[in-house]
């Protein structure tokens, strides 16, 4: 198999073996495209997709919609993939919070942020109307435990009764 490293993305895409776990890892990332759909990041449940029309390998949740229908549609073009990411890369990810729209509350989602070593903020986007305020916070981060551990972080504070990743 040639080196990931060295080829472009139309030749990387004719050295995957659809027969073999494909490994994700620093060396083939590069090559790989996160499905704008659903966003997986490493400890996601993912799989891949060779698309040979555009010579693209785009990964996808497995629950993802987009991924149950290239599954019935194009299921000898799925690869099984596994993460083995160091913590080198930074995903993309949003959490949806919803809760009281009390005073403090904005602080205290800031506070409970700035806590998390290693995750930084892209944006955040809030709706408040008649008590309650609606959240989308976009956040770069290693892999999903780091998004775990910021909505159970979230969720300890009062207000908030929901944060879960989209």
């Amino acid at each position: 198999t040639a080196d990931p490293a060295a080829t472009d993305d139309s030749t990387f895409v004719s050295t995957i073996d659809r027969k073999k776990i494909f490994i994700i890892n620093e060396q083939t990332i590069d090559h790989c495209h996160i499905a704008p759909c659903c966003h997986p990041i490493p400890d996601d449940d993912a799989l891949g997709y060779i698309d040979e029309a555009e010579q693209t390998f785009p990964l996808h949740k497995r629950e993802c919609d987009v991924a149950t229908r290239l599954k019935t549609q194009f299921g000898n073009n799925i690869v099984a993939v596994r993460w083995q990411m160091q913590r080198g890369h930074l995903f993309e990810t949003t959490v949806h919070v919803e809760g009281a729209d009390e005073k403090g509350t904005l602080l205290q989602i800031a506070e409970s942020i700035s806590k998390r070593s290693g995750l930084n903020v892209k944006g955040l986007n809030i709706q408040a109307d008649k008590g309650y305020f609606h959240a989308e916070l976009t956040v770069l981060a290693h892999d999903n435990r780091e998004v775990t551990q910021l909505c159970e972080n979230l969720l300890k504070i009062e207000a908030i009764l929901k944060a879960v990743r989209t």
